[in-house]
């Protein structure tokens, strides 16, 4: 989908809705919401209104929200709380709320990568999620607990009809149907529907979350071919894979363990190979000991600066006897600030070199699927190197590799 650029506003209107949304505007006059990012969703103006033009007049629809996962979900409950006339509608393909991709496995052994104590929807009760939880799923749930992705996408519904039942249900439509195009018509903004049809309104707001990878470059791949799935999500992705079949997986994340486990469940007999080009595996999730804020503005903003103060800050913690994953969760709260931060050419630099290693960090398995076995794919795994391009193979044991600070 092309991005509409609206021309630049007078900056008299930027304080009209930047603290109704806590957006901030990039080069590009595209509106962001920093705190999803990378999941973030953009939002588009049409041109001749001013922000404050466009939210508080009162249209048949003022916000339409493509995408109705954690992101649309809950972006339509602040719009909710925080105004008293804004009409929003959330145009999804499912008919609940919160679900999308992450939150919508059936799978039980899907598990949260976050502890229950730390998934509350508002920044300000971190422990809501929590609650719910032992009212409605286990009375047992701790904090440190890890439940099914599941039991959170129905946490988020609640949400959603709580937020309903106290303000905004006449202000509010979920519309269960699938954007194709974004367009502009005089005085709106045009959302083409899977039938033909449009649904009109002053702001759309993408929150589609992340788009299917694009096929590899590898030759002899055709991403048509059957025995290909470009997308690990694609419904009934191994259902057509012999019980003894084999399997390549193209990476090592948390995506890849996903699909190991869904595989076991369907007593999968065969070979599963995993092909990454770090050769990393997510970290474990440990008990952790709260470690103060150490990033603030004047921090470096270079990829080789911000890694070597987090590692000045795990050697001070490991001096107190503190673990690593203290010193990475201390910048949960500002993950979204720091990332803006960066010039463009960091941003690229981080992506090419430290996102993997990052990311085994700071998204880690939860302790129930890391500690069925000592590597992810069984006990009988080894690591071959192929080109300093390890695979992973479930045939012998694997030499495991101590963990790397970020």
């Amino acid at each position: 989908m092309a991005c509409i650029r609206a021309p630049p506003r007078p900056a008299r209107h930027g304080p009209a809705v930047l603290p109704l949304l806590g957006l901030t505007r990039n080069s590009h006059s595209v509106y962001t919401a920093p705190n999803l990012l990378p999941f973030g969703y953009n939002v588009y103006y049409i041109d001749g209104h001013s922000a404050r033009e466009l939210f508080l007049a009162s249209p048949q629809i003022d916000v339409l929200i493509v995408g109705g996962g954690f992101s649309g979900t809950m972006l339509a409950v602040q719009l909710l709380r925080r105004t008293t006339s804004l009409s929003v509608a959330v145009l999804d393909r499912s008919s609940l709320p919160g679900r999308g991709l992450a939150y919508s496995s059936p799978h039980r052994f899907h598990l949260l990568n976050v502890p229950a104590g730390q998934m509350g929807a508002f920044p300000a009760h971190p422990e809501d999620f929590l609650h719910w939880a032992r009212t409605n799923y286990d009375a047992s749930m701790q904090a440190r607990s890890f439940p099914a992705r599941a039991v959170y996408g129905e946490y988020l519904g609640s949400v959603l009809a709580r937020t309903l039942a106290e303000k905004g249900r006449d202000r509010f439509h979920w519309i269960q149907d699938e954007a194709r195009s974004l367009q502009r018509r005089p005085g709106k903004l045009a959302v083409q529907r899977k039938d033909g049809s449009e649904l009109q309104a002053r702001a759309v707001v993408l929150a589609t979350g992340n788009f299917p990878p694009v096929t590899p470059r590898i030759p002899g791949l055709q991403s048509a071919s059957s025995l290909y799935v470009q997308f690990a999500w694609t419904p009934n992705a191994l259902e057509i894979l012999p019980r003894d079949g084999s399997v390549l997986l193209l990476g090592s994340g948390l995506t890849s363990v996903d699909m190991i486990m869904a595989l076991k469940s369907k007593a999968f007999r065969g070979t599963i190979h995993v092909l990454s080009r770090e050769g990393l595996i997510p970290s474990r999730h440990r008990q952790t000991k709260p470690w103060p804020l150490f990033w603030n503005e004047n921090s470096p903003r270079t990829t080789r600066g911000l890694l070597r103060l987090i590692r000045d800050q795990v050697d001070a913690a490991a001096e107190k006897g503190i673990d690593w994953r203290s010193v990475v969760d201390s910048l949960r709260p500002v993950t979204h600030q720091i990332w803006q931060s960066l010039p463009l050419n960091e941003q690229r630099r981080f992506l090419r070199h430290a996102r993997s290693h990052w990311d085994i960090h700071r998204h880690r398995l939860a302790p129930a699927r890391a500690c069925r076995s000592p590597s992810p794919l069984g006990p009988r795994s080894r690591r071959a190197p192929q080109q300093c391009r390890p695979t992973y193979y479930r045939r012998r044991r694997a030499r495991r590799r101590p963990p790397r600070h970020p």
